[in-house]
């Protein structure tokens, strides 16, 4: 399984050991390919290609997330399921995200915003994690790349496009 994610990215490193350990466990087999900026996607891109794995998991940044719909057209061209952690890439073509529901982060971006803006120091707001995270499943992209998603998979999704 490729791995194509920023390493200058905050938590990168954590979410790369996450995925380590627990490919470890399933005994599959990581080909880490980092990407910077554009040049280095599109080389991580050719490793892709040339190598042909099973699946590959995109990490979510400002530079794939710009260049999602390309690289779902890319992995659907080469014929390999891609996951994600937000939602507008699996809206974009990628076959599914898991991950924090942006919509909810973006609310709770706001109301900090308005403390701040209403005199609160910002060293003095607490740090939160997400806590509601949704999962989307893109059954066209699946049907395209001839895989059957077990029925448990798509009950257990909070959207599935079709």
């Amino acid at each position: 399984m490729a791995i194509i994610a920023n390493p200058q990215h905050p938590g990168e490193h954590r979410e790369l050991a996450a995925s380590r350990a627990a490919a470890e466990q399933l005994r599959v087999e990581l080909i880490y390919l980092p990407a910077r900026n554009r040049a280095e996607l599109d080389t991580a891109l050719a490793a892709v290609a040339a190598g042909q794995p099973d699946a590959a998991v995109v990490f979510p940044d400002a530079l794939t997330l710009g260049q999602r719909e390309a690289l779902a057209r890319f992995f659907l061209q080469q014929r390999i399921p891609s996951a994600t952690g937000w939602a507008p890439f699996a809206e974009s073509g990628h076959l599914v995200s898991f991950g924090p529901d942006l919509r909810v982060a973006y609310r709770r971006l706001a109301y900090f915003v308005d403390r701040i803006i209403k005199g609160a120091s910002p060293a003095d707001l607490p740090i939160e994690l997400p806590t509601t995270f949704e999962m989307v499943v893109n059954r066209r992209i699946a049907t395209a790349l001839n895989l059957v998603l077990p029925a448990s998979l798509l009950l257990r999704a909070d959207r599935v496009i079709d």
